[in-house]
């Protein structure tokens, strides 16, 4: 490829062959790193925009920005990037980096970086390491809506193109060039002029995105750059927090990685057996005292320890104990936290607790909110597993009818028999349990339903979202039948076309194959047939909404934190015996096939030594067997995870979600919501960085259970993040059942039967 062609948009486009040979494993993890990074930062410049008054004064001798738009303006599209707005901390877009490959001698490789720059803007830009020259990379003024494009430049003009745009310079007030520009890219290798051609091969691929340059040198040195912020917590969750602060910023730095070097991920862990398990109850309350004290609008106070996977030396490493403290979003800056932590540092010392850290995020809890059910299934049966959203078992998705206008879902929870009723006489009745904010509309105000002739409030097995993905999932279950249908009848045309092989041991092979295909091939298509049968039953049967009420709500009391700090967010609802009677089971959870048995086993017991915590069943459901104490909760009996650390391992089957498995935070986590309501929640972290979150919205109300069928928790709330979730929130099941018990003294959630 020639130094000297023309420039265009989109300097180099691989094609398929050049992509597979360029792109590996990690490579791709690090192009979704950069356009994962890509999005959050023009989510951050946009929402910083919406809440800084468009007639803010810039301060004397800030730098030029690009121009003054209003802030009723979208960020116009350039072919470069995005024209930046008026920020409350000063933010401009100066440059651009465009990589151009191209090819010296004999197949040597070089990496020509070219900067799209403003030079009026350039000018006023503390640490760029110098001006620019026009030629051979000049830019012409900037018009409203564009950056010219630059030339591509000769190998000669290399060394003119080692600008560096100072990141450094909001922490080193300008003195020092940095080569971070700010997007964590990793840094490219730039020739000098006596250089010759580098050997050393680096990724090839490269991103041409816009680059954000905070350009405010006062900035203090406790204020995480822009890399750190971005990837401190990467891997706890699809779409991880940012970092606000944290502690030991000035003693522990974060590494940047240079090169090819592996980007570390981080998992989030419970704390268990160490000092502050011993005084975090007392502990807790007075670091919420020292918040509140500071007018800190905390939204979480809890407990964690990190394992970093793959650092700098390619080991696991699991760091202190962490206090990690969530703020409402834009309520808290970094000055803030670090002017508090050390009144919390000193707290913890003060209580015996020694090398912690404080860690300090934004994010706000948010709710996740006809014909008999089916039965369930064995796996013989081709629709097994996508029929699991219409049979009578925990995790079933339900929708109250009064929101279905907003098509509002959540997870059913458990069951129970009432046993006796008010007056004291034997009843049949029985209940379904779930969240106040999943069965009713105002979560303010108590319900209970009383007289017959008032209407009832009915619930519903999937809303109508819900029930178009069942239909989808059937849909699809058909498609690859088909697709599998036709290969197998190519493959045993061809088999029979083939002519005999004269090695007998060939011809034995493909006579047997023959006969294995077309047993394969007649159950495809006796499969197929039950698919589409069920489609069109499940359309016909299930598709009125109406015909999918399955009970109507009885109790649910107002939403509400009483004295011990515990959410009570639950109601219940009477089912309808008629739609549940033929196949109620009572509370069992079927795992479904989102695991493999060996996977689920593995997750569940990651460090078995020799006794079984879990033991898959053999029918995939798994029955509910009473509830963990409070005293257990906290005690991980003994169990540790695959990095040694000791843990809890829990799961749960939820609307959104399915069957998911988290991390049980150990000690319980400090929650204070946006309308400033405090309260004490059970915490789960995600699995770890590769699985999925381990709750999303829809998921509330779902059970939480250990791997013995232990009820754990009622899911009521998480932390969610553009589609992902770094923490969920649950009220113990223990404290939960006590609640039911006081309306339902004889309530009985151990039946098989209805």
């Amino acid at each position: 490829m020639s130094l000297e062609a023309p420039i265009t948009s989109n300097p180099w486009t691989p094609d398929n062959e050049s992509m597979s040979q360029l792109l590996s494993f990690t490579d791709a993890l690090f192009i979704r790193q950069q356009l994962h990074l890509i999005a959050r930062r023009l989510e951050r410049f946009v929402r910083q925009q919406q809440r800084n008054a468009f007639q803010r004064q810039h301060r004397p001798g800030a730098p030029y920005d690009d121009q003054t738009i209003p802030p009723t303006s979208s960020p116009q599209p350039s072919s470069s990037g995005y024209i930046t707005f008026s920020q409350h901390r000063p933010v401009f877009r100066v440059s651009t980096r465009v990589l151009y490959p191209s090819f010296v001698g004999e197949g040597e490789e070089v990496r020509v970086i070219a900067t799209r720059i403003d030079p009026e803007k350039a000018q006023c830009l503390p640490g760029l390491s110098h001006t620019p020259s026009p030629v051979p990379h000049s830019a012409t003024s900037p018009s409203p809506t564009n950056l010219a494009h630059v030339q591509r430049p000769g190998p000669s003009s290399v060394s003119q193109l080692n600008t560096r745009l100072s990141n450094r310079n909001t922490r080193e007030g300008g003195a020092a060039a940095s080569d971070d520009f700010g997007l964590g890219m990793r840094r490219d290798r730039m020739a000098s002029e006596s250089e010759t051609p580098s050997r050393s091969v680096e990724t090839f691929l490269r991103l041409s995105a816009p680059i954000f340059h905070s350009c405010d040198p006062a900035v203090a040195p406790y204020v995480p750059l822009d890399w750190e912020r971005e990837m401190y917590y990467y891997g706890i969750s699809p779409d991880p927090p940012e970092l606000l602060y944290r502690s030991n910023c000035l003693e522990v730095r974060f590494p940047t990685p240079t090169g090819s070097t592996r980007i570390s991920t981080k998992t989030a862990c419970g704390v268990f057996d160490t000092p502050l398990n011993a005084v975090w109850r007392a502990v807790a309350p007075e670091i919420r005292d020292i918040l509140k004290a500071r007018k800190i609008r905390y939204s979480a106070i809890m407990a964690a320890r990190f394992v970093t996977n793959g650092g700098e030396d390619g080991k696991n490493t699991r760091g202190p104990i962490v206090i990690w403290i969530g703020t409402h979003l834009d309520t808290t800056t970094a000055e803030d936290a670090h002017k508090t932590s050390p009144d919390i540092l000193t707290l913890l010392v003060a209580n015996g607790v020694e090398g912690a850290v404080v860690e300090w995020y934004e994010g706000t809890t948010k709710k996740m909110s006809g014909p008999p059910l089916l039965r369930v299934t064995n796996d013989t049966n081709p629709t097994y597993d996508v029929r699991r959203f219409l049979t009578p078992t925990l995790g079933m998705p339900i929708a109250p009818a009064e929101r279905e206008a907003v098509d509002a879902s959540g997870t059913h929870t458990l069951f129970f028999h009432e046993g006796q009723d008010e007056a004291g006489a034997p009843s049949a009745k029985v209940f379904g349990v779930s969240n106040c904010h999943v069965l009713r509309a105002d979560t303010a105000v108590d319900y209970e339903y009383k007289d017959a002739g008032t209407p009832p409030q009915y619930v519903r097995l999937a809303g109508s979202d819900r029930f178009q993905r069942g239909l989808d999932d059937i849909s699809a279950r058909i498609n690859v039948t088909a697709t599998r249908i036709d290969l197998l009848t190519r493959e045993i045309t061809e088999l029979e076309e083939k002519p005999k092989s004269e090695d007998l041991e060939d011809a034995k092979e493909d006579e047997v194959a023959v006969v294995a295909k077309r047993e394969k091939l007649a159950q495809a298509k006796k499969d197929i047939e039950v698919l589409k049968n069920f489609f069109n039953d499940t359309v016909s049967q299930w598709r009125d909404i109406g015909n999918r009420n399955i009970g109507h709500v009885v109790w649910a009391p107002k939403i509400s934190v009483d004295e011990s700090g515990y959410t009570k967010d639950i109601g219940t609802f009477e089912v309808d015996a008629a739609r549940f009677k033929a196949h109620f089971k009572g509370n069992v959870i079927d795992l479904g096939t989102k695991f493999t048995p060996e996977q689920l086993t593995a997750m569940l017991d990651p460090q078995s030594t020799g006794w079984t915590v879990f033991e898959y069943p053999t029918n995939r459901q798994l029955k509910i067997t009473g509830w963990l104490t409070d005293q257990q909760l906290h005690t991980p009996e003994g169990r540790s995870d695959s990095y040694g650390e000791p843990c809890r391992i829990v799961m749960k089957n939820g609307n959104t979600t399915d069957l998911t498995v988290g991390r049980c935070a150990g000690l319980e986590a400090y929650v204070c919501d946006e309308f400033d309501v405090e309260s004490i929640e059970l915490a789960i972290y995600n699995y770890d960085t590769w699985s999925s979150s381990f709750s999303e919205k829809g998921d509330s109300g779902s059970l939480i259970v250990d791997g013995q069928g232990r009820m754990v928790g009622i899911l009521h709330s998480g932390m969610p993040r553009e589609g992902s979730n770094h923490v969920t929130f649950a009220t113990p099941a223990w404290w939960a059942i006590e609640q039911l018990k006081k309306q339902y003294p004889h309530a009985d959630f151990n039946r098989t039967a209805f």
